[in-house]
This record gives structure tokens, C-alpha cells and sequence, in this order.
């Protein structure tokens, strides 16, 4: 099925199957429809897209993959730096406990690219039933468009198909174009695509969108959620507060009725006063948010 294509609501809903691959390499299993890794009977955290590129090696085990051709599939096209490969590259060799001068499971083919010379045994478990799949990123990612608000470009993008228009209201962390990368949400976000017409956008000063000298006020925040709605051609849509995205749609809801279908809150919260307790907790989480 298409990632953006027209079903009912029923069929959406209905499971889907997929033939589930497990490849073993060594003391560690690889889920590639899962989009895990384990070792013994525990699982391993592994970043979405060093899993992506790992699974891309294994899969063109037989070649040598050019940087090319990482660059396209793992970062679709994206230009990013060397550096940010030879990162990727380095985390899969810690990962499978290799290293650059053992080079036992990635070779480096200087001047040509990499291939992936460890031993691999391929097995598949019965098909699976899971709602949704967790695929990987679609191919084709939608388009990010930027609608103005006065001065500020608010980042948003516009996907799948139906009768219900539905605006997602993030939290204070995201990145509309980052949501595809993670096998994960993608695979949430297509689940909506099955049956709506999607928007979803970064808050000024976050992700895409311009950023700004001040924190925004309420006010300001509804003329985001109202611009990019406007720049869809969505007249009145169904809202998903997310975290304390909750809060806007709330307060979006409670403003603009006539524009309102419906609200759906997530993870959101009635009184946010205490996050993070002292300096030390606070430099946890900025060592935990560099380093993963």
C-alpha cells in the first residue's frame, strides 16, 4: 500500500502483515521489521538512522556501497557533512563491538565506500500483525512549506488523504522534516495519512521555523496554528495536542469554535510547574540530549 494513499477508515484500521527478517551476526539479532537490535535476551538502544544504515549494509552485503549512495538513502538526498557519515559509520562498528582498525564487520574501500564483510545468517519468522508497521521513512517526504505570520515563517508540512482534516500541535521539541527519519513516527504519522489530510508544523522558534528573540505569547501561537491551517485550505479540522501542544489546541479550541471539529489531547497536562529540580538533573539531561 502506498504510504499516502486513499483507504476507508474500516480498512485502516484492519491489521497489516509483513514478513518479519531477523539477521544474526554473531551474539546479536537484528529485527528489520521491528527496527530492533538484540543481544541475548536483551535489547539494545540503537538511533534510528545508524539502525538504517546498518540494515542498508547488510542488505548490499555482496558490494561495495559508495557514499553516494548512503547519503541518498539514509539521509535522502539531504546534503549533510563527512562527518556526520564517519559518525554513523563509527556508532555501527561500536554497536557490533567492531572498531576502525579491526574493521571486522565494515570494510573501509578507500576511495570507493564501505562493505559490510561480517558473518550473517538470514532467518524469517511468521508474518506479523501490527498496526501500524514500523516501516522505514517513505521514500518521498512530504513537502515543507512555510506559511508568514507577520514577520515569522512558520515550517509545515501537508500529507495523506480523506474526509477528515487534522492538525497536529506539537510539543516544544520538533522538526517536521526529523519526524521522518524515526521508523517509528513515520510509521504513526502514515497510520493518520490512511484516512485524513494531515498538517503538521514547527512553533515559531522551533524546528524549521524562524526563530525569535522572545518567548511567544498564547495569542501569537494560536495565529500559528490558524496560519498554517489557512496556508492547507483547511477551513475547520480535527486537532491532536500533543504534550504541551495540549494546551494550544485547548486554548485554539476554546477561541476559534467554528474552525474546531474536534480535540484530542496526548500526553498533555492541566499545570506544568515542575520539570526539572536542580543543576545537576538539568546537566543530566543536556549531556543525555548531546551525546543521543
Amino acid at each position: 500500500m502506498a504510504p499516502f494513499g486513499r483507504v476507508s477508515l474500516d480498512a485502516a484500521r484492519r491489521p497489516r502483515y509483513s514478513r518479519r527478517v531477523i539477521y544474526s551476526i554473531g551474539e546479536y539479532r537484528i529485527d528489520d521489521l521491528a527496527y530492533e537490535v538484540w543481544r541475548g535476551d536483551g535489547q539494545v538502544p540503537v538511533e534510528p538512522q545508524v539502525l538504517e544504515l546498518l540494515l542498508f549494509l547488510i542488505e548490499r552485503r555482496s558490494e561495495v556501497v559508495s557514499k553516494e549512495e548512503i547519503f541518498e538513502h539514509v539521509w535522502k538526498g539531504r546534503i549533510v557533512s563527512e562527518s556526520a557519515l564517519s559518525s554513523r559509520i563509527k556508532a555501527v562498528r561500536k554497536l557490533l563491538g567492531d572498531d576502525g582498525n579491526r574493521q571486522g564487520v565494515i570494510r573501509t574501500v578507500y576511495g570507493r565506500g564501505f562493505r559490510f564483510v561480517g558473518e550473517v545468517s538470514v532467518g524469517a519468522a511468521e508474518p506479523q500483525p501490527s498496526l501500524p508497521v514500523m516501516s522505514k521513512p517513505p521514500a518521498t517526504l512530504p513537502v515543507t512549506r512555510y506559511a508568514a505570520v507577520g514577520d515569522v515563517h512558520v515550517a509545515y508540512q501537508v500529507f495523506g488523504e480523506g474526509p477528515l482534516d487534522l492538525v497536529i500541535v506539537p510539543g516544544f521539541i520538533s522538526n517536521v522534516d526529523n519526524y521522518w527519519e524515526s521508523p517509528a513516527c513515520a510509521a504513526w504519522l502514515e497510520s493518520f495519512a490512511e484516512y485524513a489530510r494531515v498538517v503538521v508544523f514547527d512553533k515559531r522558534g522551533t524546528g524549521l521555523s524562524d526563530r525569535v528573540t522572545r518567548l511567544p505569547s498564547m495569542d501569537e501561537r494560536m495565529e500559528d496554528v490558524r496560519a498554517v491551517m489557512d496556508a492547507a485550505g483547511m477551513e475547520s479540522a480535527a486537532l491532536l495536542g500533543i504534550s504541551e501542544g495540549g494546551s494550544l489546541a485547548s486554548l485554539f479550541a476554546a477561541y476559534h469554535p467554528e474552525r474546531s471539529r474536534a480535540l484530542v489531547l496526548y500526553g498533555s497536562f492541566a499545570q506544568f510547574s515542575s520539570w526539572i529540580k536542580t543543576e545537576e538533573e538539568f546537566q543530566a539531561f543536556v549531556d543525555y540530549a548531546r551525546s543521543d
